[in-house]
């Protein structure tokens, strides 16, 4: 009797034992996946999901007919903007002001503003936008630096 008692007391703990360790062993294998799924794998990092690029940009910008175009571009939450800029060297020295919304491409890099004319876009890099040309890409050549506004 007292042996039969015994199997069954150590069969009962043995079974307690085992339905309290598996939910352990699963609530950390949860929490190790819900930590996985947060991080972001270094090959997924891109402007969109690791840079700040709220904020306010400015540079002078290239000009044909002009010694340049100060040029001041807001990107504001809830993905609007404002875009200002003045020819400098022309008179009379308007102030032109543009608002609208902007997107993110494919590429979570580059954003287009809505309301305007190409070029449009601009490319997301940390602390500056650079001006991209009507086909979207970025200009390269000597005057390469002047299409880069810095946040400020």
């Amino acid at each position: 009797m007292k042996t039969a008692l015994w199997m069954i007391t150590t069969l009962l703990l043995f079974m307690v034992d085992s339905c309290t360790s598996n939910p352990t062993k699963q609530d950390n294998t949860t929490e190790e996946t819900r930590t996985t799924t947060n991080e972001m794998p270094p090959d997924k990092s891109n402007a969109r999901n690791s840079l700040d690029y709220y904020g306010t940009y400015f540079g002078v910008l290239p000009c044909a007919d002009c010694e340049g175009i100060r040029t001041t571009l807001k990107l504001l939450p809830e993905q609007k903007y404002v875009l200002s800029y003045t020819y400098q060297g022309k008179e009379p020295k308007d102030l032109f002001e543009y608002r609208g919304t902007w997107s993110w491409e494919d590429d979570n890099t580059t954003i287009t503003l809505s309301n305007r004319d190409k070029p449009n876009q601009y490319k997301v890099v940390e602390n500056a936008l650079i001006h991209l040309d009507s086909n979207g890409e970025v200009i390269t050549g000597e005057l390469e630096d002047h299409y880069k506004l810095t946040k400020q």
